[in-house]
């Protein structure tokens, strides 16, 4: 009887989340609170300024600028985050800050338009996984609420690509657009590459279209080859990796690696990542050709665990990584459950900021998400 009882609650949890009206109406309360976070300045982080401030030097003063610093154009900019560093992100973040700035160069535009594009990533999963309930996972995801909507982070854009990837990937006559994409991807963000292997596992081994699909692939680096003309865009992107900050470094004993972070958020961080690894390869273990479905978030999770500079926010990618799973219901478990492996958003949604913060950042613009950057000079 108490085994009856418990399926038919668990049966009853599922048709409540799985009702349209329930969704609908999650969906937008989902809205509610990114549009509140767009319109507050941000708080953990200052690269959103930083986003913008290079869009403006770049619309003026064009592709050239990016071998110096902001305050050789603009000494009012000395309160931005590193400003004394080039710009040191791919080709295609700067032409989305260019895009953003031109239109109107505030905290909240730059957070909106990200917010707008996560938007589309959740229609995206809908058309992926044709369920909606994990669509509204991904769009009330606290890591993507906190660090896209009230801090500004553009993994949606990066997001965006892998999706579409994904997408025109499992559909064989539109797999050379998918190599296309990816290649614009990485252009946003480099981890967009871990897609790569995944790609060359399930593609077929036939040298001529091996060769087309990867002239394909190129020709998306022509954005990346022509700033060659100007400066060498590699060593500007390797400069990002000045900062010693991983919250899921391997070795949780380091304490360099962490910073300010409480123990109990860096034990957080070691189960759920650990533990995230131990499933994927337990599931591999027994059937080596599930090495293809594993491959592309087992080295997510091994870069992550590894490089010198991580955070909390680039866990965002790890979802459509995820959709490379065979098995749905290890797939849909681990989407749901992703959430988990950021705590930190989770906390600060429900008693605010804490930790480490910047208000100073932002005194310049009197702590006003709709004030123009560019009214400072």
């Amino acid at each position: 009887m108490e085994k009856n009882s418990s399926t038919l609650k668990t049966k009853s949890l599922t048709s409540f989340f799985s009702n349209k009206y329930v969704i609908v109406l999650g969906f937008i309360l989902v809205a509610i609170l990114r549009f509140y976070y767009c319109c507050q300045t941000t708080i953990n982080t200052g690269d959103t300024l930083r986003h913008i401030s290079w869009g403006l030097v770049i619309n003026k003063h064009g592709y050239s600028a990016i071998n110096q610093n902001l305050i050789a154009f603009y000494p009012q900019l000395k309160f931005v985050a590193w400003n004394h560093l080039p710009f040191n992100y791919p080709i295609l973040t700067l032409v989305f800050d260019q895009i953003v700035t031109y239109i109107y160069p505030s905290l909240f535009c730059i957070k909106f338009a990200l917010t707008i594009i996560e938007f589309f990533n959740t229609l995206l999963v809908k058309k992926l996984t044709n369920n909606w309930l994990l669509s509204f996972a991904y769009w009330a995801s606290p890591i993507s609420i906190w660090w896209v909507s009230h801090e500004g982070q553009f993994e949606p854009l990066q997001n965006i690509f892998i999706f579409l990837v994904l997408l025109f990937f499992a559909n064989n006559s539109r797999k050379n657009l998918a190599y296309l994409i990816l290649g614009l991807g990485i252009q946003v963000k480099l981890t967009a590459m871990f897609l790569l292997p995944y790609f060359l596992l399930k593609e077929e081994k036939e040298i001529k279209t091996l060769i087309k699909r990867g002239l394909f692939f190129l020709l998306a680096f022509i954005p990346t080859l022509s700033l060659f003309f100007i400066t060498n865009p590699f060593q500007l992107i390797l400069q990002s990796l000045a900062l010693r900050f991983n919250p899921y470094f391997f070795n949780f004993f380091d304490k360099d690696m962490s910073l300010w972070l409480p123990n109990w958020m860096i034990f957080s961080n070691q189960i759920t990542t650990y533990g995230l690894l131990a499933i994927l390869i337990a599931y591999r273990f027994p059937k080596p050709e599930r090495l293809v479905e594993i491959i592309t978030p087992l080295i997510f999770l091994v870069f992550l665990k590894t490089v010198s500079q991580a955070q909390p926010w680039y866990l965002i990618t790890l979802y459509p990584f995820l959709l490379t799973l065979d098995n749905l219901k290890l797939r849909n478990s681990l989407w749901l459950g992703c959430f988990l492996l950021d705590i930190f958003s989770i906390g600060q949604i429900i008693f605010g900021p804490f930790g480490y913060t910047v208000p100073n950042y932002y005194k310049a613009l009197n702590n006003d998400a709709f004030m123009r950057l560019d009214s400072l000079f």
